[in-house]
């Protein structure tokens, strides 16, 4: 499980936001992700960007979609045989 860690939190200092360049790490975009070894499957809990201290209006539409985009080419890379699906904090 320190692998898998080690690799979400390299992939996290990867992906960053294209409107201020910081990392996936520092935006507050994803809440966590699982892993669920018998479906290969990465599942990625955005969080709740409703949220007043979470969002600002450097999230629009476009950019939180390129931002989740790239982490999904990102995880791709690490876990090539793995699925990864995105969940809204909310649908949990």
């Amino acid at each position: 499980m320190q692998e898998f860690q080690k690799k979400l939190e390299a992939i996290f200092s990867r992906v960053k936001d294209p409107e201020v360049g910081l990392p996936l790490s520092d935006v507050g975009l994803v809440e966590r992700v699982r892993i669920s070894n018998s479906s290969k499957t990465l599942y990625v809990i955005e969080s709740d960007m409703s949220n007043p201290h979470l969002c600002c209006s450097v999230y629009t539409s476009i950019v939180r979609q390129q931002i989740l985009d790239d982490l999904e080419k990102e995880l791709h890379k690490e876990f090539p045989d793995y699925t990864v699906k995105f969940i809204h904090a909310g649908q949990v």
